[in-house]
């Protein structure tokens, strides 16, 4: 029985849609409530869920657990490997867990009774490229090369062993541009250092400006290399028996930021790391059908993901110093080797199908090993962060001063290895009640073993221990009620649980301080180093610098509870309109509690006002906070304790319409109106959990989520028409054979929060813990009294199309030559914008020369202009162009 949003994609439409590279993410957001989180290019987000995916290969995860977002989908298979990709958005059935986001499910092709195979090339020209909108007219084009082959048919002559076997070749290459734009460094195009920006001595900001207008507008080497292959066996040893065995391999190689920052907004291309990384996939597939009623399906898999990453050198005067000034990445990015992670997984799954009656009873068990190595140190090599070109100026004068906001260093043992044994065991009932009348039940356990810290901080004894959540219980419902022969209602509901990241795991095993020492040390604290040093070993940290984590005693999977309701109707013989409405609800959501700091009370004396200044300095307003000023324990910095307080809600309309193959023409198209809300706020900086605005007051972030997309589309058609039923020489070579697809999406703004970059201290009378953020808590530096998601990014439309012509050579070969073109109207559209909405001085009062200064919150010009239109796999969302050739036999 259908339920949920979900889509399919059979193998005409994955073959024939136009996509960069070949890979499989074009065809993410065939079903609604699914858009691609703009910001992060790669990243699919289903229904407002600010959480993973599950990516699937013939059923079994080659999902990297490691990682809370990931850019791409099964980077590792080629379209032409793919048989068909099932994506289901929201209401799936028992059967699949492991996220509460959505799940894509891509099918590997097989042999056939008879030969096939086909090779084929790509190529893309500079020339044929738009320049990206923000590359200042430097000439960041790209060049393409893809070739590949597969083959499949029958192993031997009783045609019961079949084979299909792929392999694919990418190579890009071009240059990318390393710029900064940030109003509080340059002029607003970004293509000099503004001098008003600098209020140290000329000598000071002269030296600083020279180091900053070396690294802008700067073209740097960007390419992009791989290798993937596949090979699939199949062995049907019967009409009741099939054992399929599958292999899979990939090899890639690039800068980090080749795929999603052609254009560097914020720095960080100059010495960009090269990743590599090794995919590797097996599979072993056993189906048994003991009778008519009864079947049973058997799956092992094998799965391993190694990403590592090799320094780049910066060239620059600061070496493997880490530097950051209001954002904006001005020093080394990773100056040593690191594995981040080595992901190997063994899984085996059993589900069994049994009808009996009116009943389809359905059950599954299933159980997965699943080990990350680590090898690295998060900022090894130190960083600073500064508020101003100031505060960097006076320090890189090597003056002995103190002006950073913070100063970052990890010390200790690179190496780790985490494991993740997850297990499940699942029951699904299908009763057709009725000609009319079809109701599912399911429920779904699931438990993972994780980890455990091999050492205790003595002050924190939950550092100690990692609590295993054990009580995931999801209950599964669905009905579908035939009003007429056209018209089906149907109703959904269901709990799914987000599994533990790898990245959060690492977090807590690392929480003690034990086996490394992640530091923050504030400028005036005893001990801080001096720019450029660092600290040299961990037996010279500075007390009260080291940050802890650990998870609470009731520490818990989220889950996100999805109701929906549809009606369909079939409005002609091929055709199918769904209209459905979706209410997803996310409890539990990881959130961070500093118990390191004393939360402020309204009773506390250190309540101060900012004054609000307008553009021309004239004061408008007031912004009345507590400030965070105490600690509790003066031995550490943030002390983080991991809980499930967040909450997200999500609102979701949605019409589809699907037409099947006729006439040469295949379509679907999906519109969603939706809102999302959460009180999550941003991510802390292990990238596992959120941190709020005020330390554990979550209600206050309450607003648009950063993945909240109003309106979204999607419209896909394949029109392969014939002209005539000639067989004439001019109807095969000229009039017939000719194949049209398209992909377009059509979206309304993503909402960005602005920022406050504070600079120092803001009040005589108080010191405040940190001043990251205007009060001292060093959580979501976001301006308070303006909306969260108030800058808009900016509308989305952009159309990839293909048209190929089938030209027959032989009566079993054929050559297909093609054109694609990616925002093929090169309406580019905006990734990011400037989010710095303010910046926190101290002043004093006008007209007084001496006294107590008091923090002034002066307006940033250019707040909510666009600084990049980036894109994935290419980097860029400007148009691409490129030509292929296909021999088919």
């Amino acid at each position: 029985m259908q339920q949920g949003l979900a889509a399919t994609a059979d193998m005409a439409t994955v073959s024939e849609t136009p996509s960069s590279a070949r890979r499989l993410d074009i065809l993410a957001p065939l079903p609604p409530s699914v858009t691609n989180a703009i910001s992060m290019p790669g990243v699919w987000v289903f229904h407002g869920e600010p959480y993973s995916n599950l990516f699937l290969t013939d059923g079994l995860s080659t999902t990297n657990n490691y990682f809370l977002e990931k850019p791409g989908i099964a980077n590792q298979l080629s379209q032409d490997a793919v048989q068909s990709v099932d994506i289901a958005s929201a209401d799936f059935g028992t059967e699949f867990a492991g996220t509460s986001g959505g799940v894509i499910n891509a099918t590997s092709r097989s042999g056939t009774m008879s030969y096939h195979g086909e090779a084929y090339g790509y190529f893309r020209d500079r020339s044929w490229q738009a320049q990206d909108r923000y590359a200042l007219g430097y000439n960041t084009r790209q060049q393409a090369v893809e070739a590949g082959a597969d083959v499949g048919g029958p192993i031997r002559t009783a045609q019961d062993i079949f084979f299909f076997g792929n392999f694919d070749y990418f190579d890009r290459t071009g240059q990318g541009l390393n710029r900064i734009i940030n109003p509080l460094i340059t002029d607003p195009a970004g293509t000099h250092v503004l001098a008003s920006n600098c209020q140290a001595t000329a000598a000071q900001c002269a030296v600083a400006t020279r180091f900053l207008q070396s690294q802008m507008n700067v073209l740097d080497p960007l390419w992009d290399r791989s290798y993937r292959g596949l090979l699939k066996i199949d062995y049907r040893r019967s009409e009741r028996n099939s054992i399929s065995v599958v292999g899979n391999a990939m090899q890639w190689k690039a800068p980090s930021l080749a795929e999603t920052e052609t254009v560097a907004p914020n720095g960080g291309l100059i010495g960009d790391p090269i990743m590599r990384e090794q995919t590797r996939y097996a599979k072993i597939g056993w189906t048994a059908q003991g009778s008519n009623q009864v079947t049973n399906d058997l799956r092992l898999g094998f799965f391993q993901d190694r990403i590592t990453e090799n320094p780049v050198p910066s060239g620059l005067s600061t070496a493997n110093l880490g530097i950051t000034i209001a954002g904006t990445t001005v020093g080394a990015t990773q100056p040593y080797t690191s594995i981040a992670p080595s992901e190997r997984r063994y899984e085996a799954s059993d589900n069994g199908n049994w009808t009996l009656g009116s009943h389809t009873i359905r059950v599954g068990a299933g159980i997965s090993w699943n080990r990350d190595y680590l090898n690295f140190l998060t900022n090894a090599a130190g960083l600073y962060v500064y508020p101003s070109l100031t505060a960097f100026a006076q320090d890189f004068a090597l003056t002995g001063q103190r002006n950073y906001t913070y100063f970052r260093q990890t010390l200790g043992n690179p190496v780790r290895s985490l494991d993740l044994r997850p297990f499940h065991v699942w029951a699904e009932d299908t009763w057709r009640g009725t000609n009319r009348l079809t109701i599912s039940f399911g429920l779904r356990y699931e438990r993972e073993h994780l980890t455990q810290p091999n050492e205790t901080n003595t002050s924190f004894f939950q550092t100690g221990s990692i609590t295993e959540p054990w009580l995931n219980l999801s209950p599964r419902f669905g009905a579908a009620y035939m009003l007429n022969q056209r018209t089906v209602v149907r109703a959904a509901y269901g709990w799914y649980y987000q599994p533990l990241s790898g990245q959060l795991l690492d977090a807590l095993f690392l929480g003690n301080g034990m086996y490394q020492s992640s530091i923050l040390v504030n400028p005036n604290q005893t001990g801080a180093p001096v720019f450029p040093r660092v600290i040299a070993a961990a037996g010279a940290i500075p007390k009260g610098t080291l940050n802890l984590a650990y998870s609470t005693t009731k520490f818990r999977n989220p889950y996100a509870q999805e109701y929906s309701v549809a009606i369909e109707r079939q409005v002609l013989s091929n055709t199918t309109l769904t209209l459905t409405g979706l209410r997803v609800r996310g409890y539990k959501l990881w959130t961070t509690e500093d118990y390191s700091q004393v939360n402020p009370s309204s009773a506390q004396s250190a309540t101060e006002t900012y004054t609000i200044d307008n553009a021309a300095g004239q004061a408008v307003g007031s912004y009345t906070t507590l400030l965070w000023i105490n600690r509790n324990n003066g031995n550490f910095a943030h002390v983080y304790q991991i809980e499930n307080v967040g909450s997200s809600w999500y609102t979701g309309i949605s019409l589809q319409l699907r037409r099947n193959l006729s006439h040469g023409l295949s379509a679907s198209a999906s519109y969603t109106w939706s809102h999302a809300i959460d009180d999550v706020g941003q991510n802390v900086p292990f990238g596992a959990g959120f941190s709020s605005t005020f330390d554990a007051t979550y209600t206050a972030d309450k607003g648009r989520s950063q993945f909240d997309q109003r309106n979204h589309a999607v419209i896909q058609l394949l029109w392969q028409p014939t002209v005539t039923g000639s067989n004439s020489a001019g109807a095969r070579y000229l009039l017939n054979g000719w194949t049209f697809s398209t992909i377009t999406t059509l979206g309304s703004s993503f909402g960005v929060t602005p920022l406050a970059v504070v600079q120092g201290q803001q009040f005589s009378a108080v010191n405040m813990n940190y001043t990251s953020t205007l009060n001292g808590s060093d959580g979501w530096g976001r301006v308070p009294f303006l909306p969260i998601g108030s800058l808009l990014t900016g509308p989305q439309y952009n159309v990839d199309a293909r048209i190929s012509r089938s030209i027959p050579i032989t009566e079993s070969v054929r050559a297909i030559v093609l054109f694609e073109g990616f925002n093929i109207f090169n309406m580019q559209y905006n990734t990011m914008v400037n989010p710095i909405a303010y910046t926190s001085v101290s002043l004093l009062p006008p007209g007084v020369l001496n006294g107590a200064r008091t923090g002034t919150l002066l307006p940033v010009a250019g707040a909510g202009q666009g600084i990049a239109a980036q894109g994935f796999p290419d980097g860029t969302n400007a148009r691409r162009l490129q030509v292929g050739f296909r021999v088919v036999f």
